[in-house]
């Protein structure tokens, strides 16, 4: 079960990742156009997100050493 959830974090973080480097180039536009309140919490969530899902594959990598 463990291995499973570790392997979901995993894949998860990954797609993160490539949605974000896909995005790159749109993101920045939007950033020229100025800041604004949905921009921030777009960007906030996904700085957030992708640091839940860095600290849980560390985690959970730690659990498996013996």
């Amino acid at each position: 079960m463990l291995l499973v959830n570790y392997g979901t974090l995993v894949a998860s973080f990954t797609i993160m990742v490539q949605d974000i480097l896909a995005n790159v180039s749109s993101d920045y536009h939007i950033l020229k156009l100025g800041l604004n309140v949905p921009f921030c919490a777009y960007f906030a969530s996904r700085i957030s997100v992708i640091g839940y899902l860095l600290g849980s594959v560390i985690y959970s990598s730690e659990l498996f050493e013996y």
